[in-house]
């Protein structure tokens, strides 16, 4: 064995979608056990991590556009020149859309209807953002329980 690591996946790493060792990292770490002793390596706790999270309700918000604002829809884990891909950043769009859009709606429309119309459609999304959160591993701190 070269190289061990354990990824935890919690909402803080998106499910172990992120924040993973670096290619570099790994590579350098699996080079020193070639030349280095034979015993098996510890595991590593603190590498160098790729891609940072984007905060948990930053997140949502993606899914919920990517589902068009009905109900979250997760990002397939696709390949570049699979049809079935989505890139994340490519609903940002979206989100900026359906941002302005209630900013315009709370100044262009009566205050009420519109925080009837937000609040009907917080209820309407609530049972999938919900389903989305429970989906996503919260592992506490310390170690695993073993089955």
């Amino acid at each position: 064995m070269l190289y061990r690591w354990r990824c935890r996946p919690t909402r803080k790493n998106v499910g172990g979608a992120v924040e993973r060792p670096t290619p570099e990292h790994v590579w350098a770490e699996a080079q020193s056990r070639l030349t280095g002793t034979r015993e098996e390596p510890g595991l590593d706790d603190s590498p160098a991590l790729d891609t940072k999270a984007p905060p948990w309700p930053l997140f949502v918000l993606l899914l919920l556009a990517h589902g068009w604002f009905v109900r979250p829809k997760p990002f397939p884990l696709g390949r570049a020149d699979d049809s079935q891909s989505a890139n994340p950043r490519g609903v940002i769009p979206r989100v900026v859309g359906f941002i302005g859009a209630w900013v315009a709606a709370f100044v262009f429309l009566p205050t009420v209807w519109v925080t009837l119309a937000l609040v009907a459609w917080c209820v309407l999304v609530w049972p999938g953002v919900a389903e989305i959160h429970r989906e996503f591993q919260n592992v506490p701190d310390g170690e695993p329980e073993t089955i």
